[in-house]
């Protein structure tokens, strides 16, 4: 598993028609370099990373979640309660799972 990342790599024939607007010289790379926000950087690497690494975050000496959140954008929910409720919207049902 990879730590996280601020720029990845995306193959030409992975791009948007907007990224290849926005970013002219894909034809001679191949592709582009995408920069990614730090907070969304940390959102996409604590989804993916497992239970036994988050879990190495939570349980530092001195934890703080408000902290954690400031810094990550990442908000600890200690009460699951909502995690594994169906809910309704536009007709189709949805089970909620928190990622976090």
């Amino acid at each position: 598993m990879g730590g996280m990342k601020l720029t990845e790599w995306i193959n030409e024939s992975d791009m948007t028609d907007t990224e290849k607007k926005e970013n002219e010289n894909f034809k001679t790379t191949g592709g582009y370099l995408k920069t990614i926000d730090y907070k969304e950087a940390w959102i996409k690497f604590w989804s993916k990373t497992p239970k036994s690494n988050k879990d190495k975050f939570l349980n530092l000496p001195n934890f703080d979640s408000e902290i954690f959140k400031d810094i990550t954008g990442i908000e600890i929910f200690k009460d699951k309660t909502c995690d594994g409720k169906i809910v309704e919207i536009d007709g189709l049902e949805y089970e909620l799972k928190l990622l976090f």
